[in-house]
C-alpha cells in the first residue's frame, strides 16, 4: 500500500507508512498550538501562551513518534526481505 504523500526518507524503495490523516492531525495540533502561543504572547496572557506551547510540543512529539514507528517498520522489513 502506497502512502499519499512524499516518500522521502524511505529505505530501499519502501514507502513511508505514516497515514496522511495522522500527519495532518499532528500538523493541525502543532499549528493550533503555535497560533495559541502567538495569541498569548500578543495579549500578554501567559496561561494562553503556555497552553499553546504545550499543544505545539505535543503535536510535534506525536509527529516524531510516528516517524520513529515508521522507521522501525522499514528496518524490520529490510531484514525480512534481504
Amino acid at each position: 500500500m502506497r502512502a499519499r504523500f512524499s516518500d522521502e526518507g524511505a529505505y530501499r524503495g519502501q514507502v513511508a507508512r505514516m497515514s496522511a490523516m495522522d500527519k495532518l492531525k499532528n500538523e493541525m495540533q502543532a499549528g493550533k498550538g503555535r497560533a495559541e502561543e502567538d495569541a498569548g504572547w500578543a495579549t500578554d496572557n501567559p496561561r494562553l501562551e503556555a497552553e499553546g506551547r504545550a499543544d505545539r510540543i505535543e503535536g510535534n512529539t506525536r509527529q516524531v513518534g510516528e516517524q520513529v514507528k515508521d522507521a522501525g517498520k522499514i528496518i524490520r522489513d529490510a531484514f525480512k526481505n534481504p
